[in-house]
């Protein structure tokens, strides 16, 4: 028993800034993809479409108004009348033409140093 006891006696020696380095860093909290941000086209934005209205965009959009402080019970993707709500209060509060559908100045406003998207064209 003794031998048994000795054997673990002395602590392994690990390195543990080398392991850690080793591991996969995540992208962000917020970011659906595979890549570092999630891209929105804003000349491609899903919510246009009356068929078709749950997106990725439109996450981003609730998830950003939330973050900006702005009431909005929804977050599931869909555009519905509580997102129409908080991007018109958004637009009122900013000094833009409210009418509850974000344009490419709205987007660009609402997204400014978020770190989780990038807008393209």
């Amino acid at each position: 028993m003794p031998d048994e006891e000795k054997k673990y006696a002395e602590p392994i020696k690990v390195d543990l800034e080398a392991y850690l380095a080793s591991l996969p860093q995540p992208a962000g909290p917020e970011v659906v993809g595979l890549g570092v941000t999630d891209p929105i086209y804003l000349s491609q934005m899903i919510y246009k479409n009356e068929q078709a209205r749950r997106s990725l965009s439109v996450h981003h959009l609730q998830r950003r108004l939330k973050e900006l402080g702005l009431k909005i019970e929804d977050r599931d993707g869909w555009f519905g009348d509580g997102t129409k709500k908080a991007i018109f209060d958004f637009q009122k509060a900013n000094g833009l033409t409210e009418t509850g559908n974000p344009e490419a100045e709205d987007m660009e406003l609402l997204f400014k140093n978020d770190p989780n998207v990038t807008l393209l064209p």
